[in-house]
């Protein structure tokens, strides 16, 4: 990793420098700027090198030092990460299928007895429905599923961290 400074004190990009853009993004409401720079010609000074795991020697070469537990540091920290966001995938699918069971319990559609007076007969709640509660149950067991799997991933994780 290097320190670079791609502006001037005018914030133009400074020369062999050029900073671009990706363009619109869809689904994303317009939040997110995504982009992209490219050197041409642009020499980096050694001194701006982050080298606490490498080196570039005067004569260019690339050496990457090792130091002990680096590698497992940088890994243990890529598996808490994604541990992490398997757990939050559950978390929102839990939220997800908990209020979409709470209004399939209360909304009402359809009458239990179409023989007898309509406006006497009392409706079904959406619960009622085998589709939906096969729908409902379906997603409630795979948010169990996730929560389970990532309790025993952070389990696992932090005994792969000591």
């Amino acid at each position: 990793s290097f320190l670079l400074q791609i502006r001037d004190h005018e914030h133009k990009p400074m020369l062999g420098v050029e900073l671009l853009d990706m363009g619109p993004k869809t689904g994303t409401g317009n939040i997110t700027d995504h982009g992209f720079m490219r050197l041409t010609q642009v020499r980096i000074p050694r001194e701006f090198m982050l080298a606490r795991f490498q080196q570039v020697t005067p004569d260019g070469k690339y050496i990457k030092t090792r130091q002990s537990g680096t590698d497992n540091i940088q890994y243990s920290t890529m598996v808490v990460t994604r541990v992490s966001m398997v757990a939050g995938a559950g978390a929102a699918l839990a939220k997800a299928v908990t209020i979409a069971t709470r209004y399939s319990a209360i909304r009402t559609q359809g009458f239990v007895d179409i023989r007898s007076s309509a406006h006497m007969a009392p409706e079904r709640t959406i619960l009622d429905y085998q589709t939906q509660r096969y729908r409902l149950f379906k997603q409630m067991a795979t948010a169990y599923a996730i929560y389970f799997m990532g309790n025993r991933l952070f389990e696992l994780s932090s005994t792969f961290t000591e």
